[in-house]
């Protein structure tokens, strides 16, 4: 849909109104996940899992592929390490400089057996990617107005798709904002 969109309209109008509605409901989840983090018990996990699943399809498989099933293990391990990770000043800076977990992993951070305190830091961070982005998609959108002459910046041409590669991860990097510097106006 975002080459579809690139190629057709030549921007990413479309998926920035979008994508900035459905961050304002990824933020207000998340911070739920927080304040239940904050809260007795392992409030948290359970609401994260009890509002995340996936439907049961006819095309499911019933027994995971052995290659998957090692992926999955192995993608545990390195995000357990990593959650684990931000209490070491290092580790936590490369974090705050990257664009930070998918929302697929953000979901996996949060089932694993890893500190309240890791965790409630990642909600953080998480959270303050999120309302980046928004903003970034918000500035996108508003400079589409006709009377907005102010160019778009390089994080506001690419919030559109890294807004996507936030909600459902970085699977294809085959999609690329326009080059032009300030979107068509129409």
């Amino acid at each position: 849909m975002q080459e579809l969109e690139a190629v057709e309209y030549g921007d990413g109008l479309k998926h920035a109104i979008v994508y900035e509605w459905m961050l304002r409901l990824v933020a207000s989840a998340i911070q739920q996940v927080r304040l239940d983090l904050c809260g007795p018990g392992q409030g948290a996990r359970r609401w994260w899992r009890r509002t995340h699943r996936r439907p049961e399809s006819a095309l499911t498989r019933r027994q995971q592929c052995p290659a998957c099933l090692a992926a999955t293990q192995s993608e545990r391990l390195y995000l357990a390490a990593l959650v684990q990770g931000l209490g070491d000043d290092t580790i936590r800076s490369a974090y705050l400089a990257g664009d930070g977990l998918c929302l697929p992993h953000f979901a996996a951070a949060m089932e694993l057996n890893v500190t309240r305190e890791r965790l409630l830091e990642l909600c953080e961070m998480q959270l303050a990617r999120v309302a980046a982005l928004r903003e970034q998609l918000a500035a996108y959108v508003d400079k589409h107005d006709y009377r907005n002459t102010t160019p778009c910046t390089a994080a506001e041409l690419r919030a559109w798709i890294d807004a996507v590669q936030l909600m459902a991860g970085n699977r294809d990097t085959a999609c690329t904002p326009p080059e032009s510097p300030r979107p068509p106006s129409g």
